[in-house]
């Protein structure tokens, strides 16, 4: 039995149940949802649809404001297109700007890589010809260094026969300079020896002049003449004295000079513990050492023979002394037998 009291509102609702579940929509399908008469849900049905055509048909009102919103939507998205292409067309722009810039950079690197790379090339094949040649360097080095080695052997052996040779020397010099000394020893007691006696030959001739001058007036004359020539005797015998002390000095000298050629040979001897090369100049110092010993020699053998003749010199005056003496006491005597006549 149909409802009584339908309203569009059902139908709509209705309609829209039909086509959401999928089934066909017809008066029948309708009624079996809303009840009602048959004419009333045909009537709904058709007033339904024809709100639908003028909503939705040609001309509607939902078409044209859908138009409208689809032109405005249509404008809106195509500036928005627009400003998306501009803004990321800037960007792009940008972008390749910014990758062209780091390319050319890119290219500087690789451009300034390359040339480090040849001039790293170039550098290794110098040092690879370097080290060439320090290898050949090493090698002619470790040769010298061998040669050298042989030559500081020899060397040494050599030192060692050069010691032998100069202990020789030294035992030689130490011996010379013993004589040296005991030579200058028996020296200074003859002289010293020679001292005395003119010393006391001298006093007593003073003495004698003292008691020839109190007891003849005569003869002072005389006696103030040999006086003079006793001074002269004394200068003399200063002189004498001065030469003995000029050759005490020389003496001393070769002494000093022996005791030098001992350092200098003691010198030699570090010397020729060092190098070879010094080998050639010990030797000409040995030898110049050996020069000046025989040349110290030499001057003593002089100093020893003016010793020899100033000794004789002083006898000589001793000798002189005494025939003076003796002729003062002959004139002393000749006084007073002279004075004795007088008297008488």
């Amino acid at each position: 039995m149909s409802r009584v009291g339908i309203t569009k509102e059902e139908v709509r609702q209705a309609i829209a149940q039909l086509r959401n579940q999928g089934s066909p929509v017809t008066v029948r399908s309708i009624q079996a949802i809303t009840g009602g008469s048959y004419s009333t849900v045909q009537r709904f049905w058709k007033d339904l649809r024809d709100e639908e055509i003028e909503m939705l048909g040609d001309g509607g009102r939902i078409q044209t404001e859908l138009q409208a919103l689809v032109h405005a939507l249509h404008d809106k998205m195509k500036e928005n297109s627009e400003r998306i292409v501009r803004e990321g067309e800037q960007r792009c722009e940008a972008q390749i700007k910014e990758m062209e810039e780091v390319l050319d950079g890119e290219r500087v690197v690789h451009q300034a890589t390359v040339d480090q790379l040849a001039k790293t090339e170039g550098t290794l094949a110098d040092r690879e010809r370097l080290l060439g040649e320090l290898t050949e360097r090493l090698n002619s080095a470790n040769i010298e260094l061998g040669r050298m080695a042989q030559e500081l052997t020899d060397t040494q052996r050599n030192l060692e026969v050069e010691k032998r040779s100069t202990s020789k020397l030294t035992h030689d010099l130490q011996a010379e300079r013993d004589a040296h000394e005991h030579y200058l020893a028996a020296l200074n007691e003859q002289r010293r020896q020679e001292q005395a006696t003119f010393d006391n030959a001298l006093t007593a001739l003073r003495e004698d002049n003292r008691t020839l001058s109190a007891d003849n007036i005569q003869l002072r004359g005389e006696i103030l003449s040999l006086n003079k020539q006793l001074s002269g005797m004394t200068s003399q015998l200063t002189d004498l004295q001065a030469q003995n002390r000029k050759l005490t000095l020389e003496a001393d000298s070769a002494k000093d000079k022996l005791q030098v050629t001992e350092q200098s040979l003691m010198n030699l001897r570090i010397e020729l513990a060092t190098v070879k090369t010094q080998h050639s100049e010990a030797e000409r110092q040995l030898e110049s050492a050996i020069k000046e010993r025989r040349e110290t020699e030499e001057r003593l053998v002089e100093a020893k023979t003016s010793a020899r003749t100033q000794n004789s010199e002083v006898r000589r005056l001793s000798a002189q002394l005494e025939g003076m003496k003796a002729e003062l006491s002959s004139r002393a005597k000749s006084a007073e037998e002279r004075g004795a006549e007088g008297n008488t």
